[in-house]
């Protein structure tokens, strides 16, 4: 009880859950037996319940979780229940929809948009379940809202950058390297990227999408096997993760002058590059605020809507090696 009131560690997510559960039921039971203002329910005392999904690399999805676990402990009153669970596979969060969902009033998620995992989130809003897209979005039949960055001007930043780098190397090459299309936060910043290049820094070619599948082992491969033929490029944007396996790659040139290595997220691993001057520039968006939104989000939208809801975006920042964070 001691470590759940104060929010320590050491705590299996179940039994967490059972301690909130069991709070939240006695305060409810204390508002029952106190004096009430006319109208008012103890139902509108019970706290709402719902969760969140995140399919993404191990990195991403460890500060994700970590920003819900945050939110969790600070959320005092209890109004609302919260639980996160990552899931790699298509498969594994095709299940967790099916089978973990089903005691809760929504669910938040971060997914590709392909259509086992779509037709599952439609048939959670047509049971009235609120569905909420994060970081990137989805087919808007799928979901309530989308709550994320503007992932195509984040590309297009990106692109500003790495052109103002490069526009006087006559004939650079510049890589981009996707975790996968299903995505549509990837999609949307590569999209950005090549729109800007082609605008503004037409000298410079970029060259043909590096898939990294948001594995460290996968993009060191795939990086590996495009320096073998492209030796001298000048430039990576990777809109992904496996930013270990990529800038592992990029050390192994031994080139007097390395690519541009432009990224996402502050996270565990790019930190420490971005710290090393191994990663240039880091786009990134505050997972605080948006769980934090998220929530507020799920706290206020009603009962049983089923519109699809415009949502102000995050903001995102760029950081350098000189304000990492």
């Amino acid at each position: 009880m001691d470590r759940v009131l104060h929010g320590r560690a050491g705590v299996h997510p179940r039994t967490r859950d059972k301690v909130n559960q069991a709070l939240a039921q006695l305060e409810a039971e204390y508002e029952d037996m106190a004096p009430k203002p006319f109208g008012t329910s103890s139902a509108a005392q019970n706290p709402q319940r719902f969760g969140f999904i995140i399919q993404a690399g191990q990195a991403f999805t460890e500060s994700f979780l970590a920003a819900i676990e945050k939110q969790r402990n600070g959320d005092r009153h209890r109004l609302l229940q919260i639980e996160g669970l990552g899931a790699a596979s298509d498969e594994a969060v095709v299940e967790a929809i099916k089978g973990w969902t089903g005691g809760l009033d929504g669910l938040a998620i971060v997914c590709k948009n392909i259509p086992p995992i779509i037709d599952e989130l439609k048939r959670l809003r047509q049971a009235g379940k609120h569905v909420m897209a994060l970081v990137s979005d989805l087919e808007s039949s799928a979901r309530s809202a989308y709550l994320g960055i503007d992932n195509r001007a984040a590309g297009n930043v990106a692109a500003y950058l790495m052109g103002r780098h490069l526009e006087e190397r006559s004939g650079a090459q510049v890589a981009v390297v996707v975790g996968s299309f299903s995505y549509r936060c990837h999609e949307d910043r590569e999209i950005g990227f090549r729109s800007i290049m082609r605008q503004q820094f037409e000298g410079i070619e970029v060259l043909e999408v590096i898939k990294g599948k948001d594995s460290d082992e996968a993009t060191y491969d795939a990086v590996r096997k495009l320096l073998q033929v492209k030796p001298y490029i000048a430039g990576v944007y990777n809109v992904a993760g496996g930013n270990r396996g990529l800038a592992e790659a990029l050390a192994e040139l031994q080139r007097a002058h390395r690519p541009v290595y432009i990224t996402h997220e502050l996270n565990r691993v790019t930190e420490p590059l971005l710290r090393t001057q191994q990663i240039d520039y880091l786009i990134v968006q505050d997972l605080d605020e948006m769980v934090r939104r998220a929530a507020q989000f799920m706290r206020e939208i009603p009962g049983d809507d089923r519109q699809s809801h415009e949502l102000e975006g995050i903001p995102f920042r760029l950081l350098t090696p000189f304000n990492p964070g």
